[in-house]
């Protein structure tokens, strides 16, 4: 629920209007002037994001000298002579160790769906570039709430995998990325990109936000349900629609059907 308000958000900010349609073609008097637009808007969305609703995704690990003080436990064999808890070890009358708790920043996946299929249009902006315009926004607004952020595009394939990184000039990057990588592969299918994003979160743990139209031929959901079931691992799906895909068959185009 939150990545759909996000998004829509995303979409009321960028455009001023409804979060399924964006602006018509001929608003825009070229490419050049429609890219640095673009741009631009981007890079604004992506600064309230980061001032104010994308927040820190944050995981923790415990460790002797960490900044913050977590709780106090029975000393072990081995524990640090120096983290003894001289208060707590005379109230009980054993020993007692303080324990720690260091914050780490939590990594961000961009896992966004570039399959051909989102080519369609009805009217304005194609989902393509809706996907590419909030993948964007996503990237540059972790890089401003300090949240290190990796890329996989995938088709029917992966297409292209990014590490998570911080700093500005990486999410740039990834920007980059998500706008310019054209699919290889001719079909849709998830799995392959969940299944890497539960390769580079093994260890760490984070949050991948999945952005896609979820229209395919193949069932994914296992692979989605396995990702979302790991270790400090959270996914968000971002649904990309155009109003004509939702529509009644009626309410779009009048059909004469015969039987033979």
């Amino acid at each position: 629920a939150t990545a759909a308000l996000l998004y829509i958000g995303w979409r009321l900010l960028l455009k001023g209007g409804d979060a399924a349609t964006a602006a018509e073609p001929e608003e825009r008097d070229s490419i050049a002037a429609s890219t640095l637009a673009r741009s631009t808007r981007i890079d604004l969305v992506s600064r309230r994001m980061a001032n104010g609703a994308m927040g820190e995704f944050r995981s923790r690990f415990v460790g002797a000298g960490g900044s913050e003080f977590a709780e106090s436990r029975p000393y072990q064999p081995g524990d640090d002579v120096r983290s003894i808890d001289h208060k707590t070890s005379g109230k009980r009358g054993e020993t007692f160790v303080k324990r720690y708790e260091e914050p780490r920043k939590t990594p961000l996946i961009i896992l966004a769906d570039i399959s051909k299929a989102n080519r369609f249009r009805a009217r304005g902006q194609d989902k393509h570039e809706a996907i590419q315009d909030l993948g964007a926004v996503l990237s540059l607004a972790g890089a401003g709430s300090s949240v290190p952020v990796g890329l996989i595009l995938v088709s029917d394939r992966v297409e292209l995998v990014i590490p998570p990184k911080g700093g500005r000039n990486h999410a740039l990057s990834i920007m980059e990325a998500i706008l310019r990588t054209e699919p290889s592969g001719p079909g849709t299918d998830l799995r392959p990109g969940l299944d890497m994003a539960a390769q580079l979160l093994a260890r760490s743990g984070g949050m991948v936000a999945v952005v896609s139209d979820f229209l395919a031929n193949v069932d994914y959901s296992s692979s989605l349900s396995e990702l979302a079931g790991m270790r400090d691992v959270y996914v968000r799906p971002i649904r990309v629609t155009d109003p004509a895909e939702l529509a009644p068959i009626g309410s779009v185009a009048q059909m004469q059907l015969a039987d033979f």
